[in-house]
């Protein structure tokens, strides 16, 4: 798999690197993949079997030198999901907060972030809780199901009433 291999550096034996498959997260994050990127190859293109490959940033102060320069690293352009977007699917996904970049993001998020302080997210709790139950039990009668699948269908918009 290509990388970028920082000066200085020397190769060690590297660990398979596979950030997409479910195996590398079944018991835990693969730190031992992100550990050996961190000091072997920081900016890491990782390709997909099905798609254009992406870079891994593993550096903090790399990530952080991505995350504040967005007219070069867009979140908005080709998104953030893994998996190419058609046109179509992108301008969907660019409704999404997480997908809109600079100014514009920061002002939804400071519009939104007074809603998540610790205590109105405790004052979500019971909520957020009695939808928990009652989705498990939806999917527990007798059927294997996912949980966040079930989750995402019904919690919904029902789960945040703002006062």
């Amino acid at each position: 798999m290509p990388f970028i291999q920082p000066k200085g550096t020397q190769m060690t034996n590297p660990p398979a690197i596979d950030l997409l498959s479910a195996a590398s997260f079944a018991n835990r994050q693969p730190h031992e993949q992100f550990r050996w990127l961190r000091h072997n190859a920081p900016v890491y293109w990782h390709p997909e079997p099905h798609g254009r490959g992406f870079w891994a940033v593993t550096r903090y102060y790399d990530v952080r030198a991505v995350r504040r320069d967005p007219k070069i690293y867009s979140s908005f352009a080709g998104g953030i999901q893994i998996g190419d977007a058609d046109e179509r699917s992108l301008a969907g996904l660019r409704n999404m907060m997480l997908m809109i970049d600079p100014p514009q993001h920061t002002r939804y998020r400071q519009l939104v972030s007074r809603q998540f302080t610790p205590h109105r997210v405790q004052a979500l709790r019971p909520r957020i809780e009695e939808l928990a139950i009652r989705i498990i039990d939806r999917v527990s009668e007798g059927r294997t199901a996912s949980v966040c699948q079930a989750w995402s269908k019904r919690s919904g918009n029902t789960t945040f009433r703002w006062s």
